[in-house]
Order: structure tokens, then C-alpha cells, then sequence
């Protein structure tokens, strides 16, 4: 009986092995809103914040946080559409390099107004004008009433045990609790206060533990330990172990 060559066989399967790993890894690295596909051809840009679906209140700051990079001649500006009709916001950040960096970051804040959903669309620039694809995240803006308020800030006193109060403008600290365990999600900035306006004075790296002590009043930012002191974080940046309104509610310091 004539012995079968086996050869092509196995070259077929390593071949259709081959397929299918390309496939997989093309799948795996596709541009998606979660992960877009970095080439040459153009820029590419994340919404890191807001997350897809957030709710504000009637006047609320919505901090807008985008981030574009480039492997090929740089990103040289950043553009944030809120598409309200007829009259769309439209908020920039420029490169310091007019030609463009591999990396540019926006956060950029707008004061909530109307009382519907809006899209919120992000497109990085390259000098020459070549755009990356749109990155888009939805937010839902309602009257102040229909935005449960966070729990008010304790005033009782500890003369007998009872809870401590939350920092104040005055006392400029947290109390003295062990809060909760958290993980940072994105490269991410901590600030003297909550609010863009403060000064940055950290910034914390992806999957970095962090503790939180405390929150906004708007629960929007964490009071987190950084060193011997505190620093605030927007809480879209942050996982926490634990229930979040637990923590106190801290009042902004001044600037």
C-alpha cells in the first residue's frame, strides 16, 4: 500500500493556523471608542471623561478630558463639539508645538445648560489639517431637583463619640478616617482642589493605588492622601473598593 504524503496537510493547517491569528490580532487592535488604532496615516483621539451616559445638574461643570497621539507628524490641537443645536460649543486645546507633539491631553470644562442628552464629540488635529476620527460620549443634563444631592456634610460634634465632621474651608483637612482602597485608571492629574482652575500638583500613573479619604460636593472629585497631605482626583479616573458615599464631603479650598 503507497505511504500518503502528509506534507500538504500540514502546510495547509499551519497556513489556516496563521489566518487565524492574524485575524485575531487585527480584532483585538481595531479602532474602537475604547481603543483606537494608532498608524501613521492620522491622529488618534479617547474621551477619558465623561463616561458614556453621565448625568449633571443645570449649571454643573462638565470636565471634558481627551487624550490624542500621533506616530506620524504630531497632533497639533484638539477640538471638543457639544452639539447643541443651532448653537454648538466648540472648545480647543492647542499644542505648545505649533507643529505638533506625539501626545497632547485636553481638559477642557463647560457649564451644563438645556435640559436633554447631548453628544459630546472629540477630533484630534495634525498641523496640516489631517483629522483623526471622531470620538463621541454622550451626557444627560436635567434641572437641579432631579439630580439626587450627595449626602450633607455631618456637623456634629465628637464630644461624645459621635461622628467627626468633615473638613471645611477653615480647617483645610480631612478627618481623621482610614477611607477606601482605590486603583487610577488612566494617567491621570491631582489637584489642589476640585476644579481645573487649581493647580495640578501630581499626576498618577495607570493602575497606581491610591486611598480615598473623601469627596466633592457634587461627588464629581476624590480627596485622596498624596504624601502628608491631600490632593483631589476626578472620580471618572478612579475604581474604588468600597461604597463612595461613605466618605465625608469635603468643601473646596480656596483659590
Amino acid at each position: 500500500m503507497p505511504k500518503r504524503n502528509s506534507q500538504p496537510i500540514l502546510i495547509a493547517f499551519i497556513a489556516l493556523l496563521l489566518v487565524t491569528l492574524a485575524c485575531n490580532l487585527i480584532s483585538e487592535d481595531s479602532a474602537t471608542s475604547e481603543k483606537p488604532l494608532l498608524t501613521e496615516d492620522r491622529p488618534t483621539v479617547l474621551i477619558l471623561a465623561p463616561a458614556n451616559g453621565n448625568t449633571y445638574a443645570v449649571g454643573a461643570e462638565v470636565t471634558i478630558h481627551a487624550l490624542a497621539r500621533d506616530l506620524g507628524a504630531g497632533v497639533a490641537r484638539i477640538e471638543v463639539t457639544i452639539d447643541i443645536p443651532g448653537q454648538p460649543v466648540i472648545l480647543t486645546q492647542e499644542s505648545a508645538n505649533p507643529a505638533g507633539e506625539p501626545r497632547l491631553e485636553a481638559i477642557l470644562t463647560w457649564a451644563a445648560a438645556g435640559n436633554r442628552a447631548y453628544l459630546v464629540n472629540a477630533q484630534a488635529f495634525r498641523a496640516d489639517g489631517t483629522a483623526s476620527a471622531v470620538a463621541t460620549t454622550s451626557i444627560m443634563i436635567k434641572p437641579a431637583p432631579d439630580i439626587p444631592p450627595p449626602a450633607a456634610t455631618s456637623d456634629q460634634s465628637s464630644t461624645t463619640g459621635g461622628s467627626q465632621p468633615a473638613a471645611t474651608e477653615e480647617a483645610g483637612i480631612v478627618p481623621n478616617l482610614p477611607g477606601l482602597a482605590g486603583i487610577v485608571n488612566v494617567p491621570a492629574p491631582v489637584r489642589q482642589g476640585p476644579g481645573t482652575t487649581y493647580e495640578q500638583v501630581r499626576e498618577y500613573n495607570q493602575g497606581q493605588s491610591i486611598t480615598v479619604v473623601g469627596r466633592s460636593t457634587d461627588s464629581a472629585w476624590y480627596v485622596i492622601q498624596v504624601d502628608a497631605g491631600y490632593g483631589w482626583i476626578l472620580t471618572t479616573f478612579v475604581t474604588v473598593t468600597g461604597d463612595p458615599s461613605t466618605l465625608p464631603v469635603v468643601d473646596a479650598p480656596p483659590q
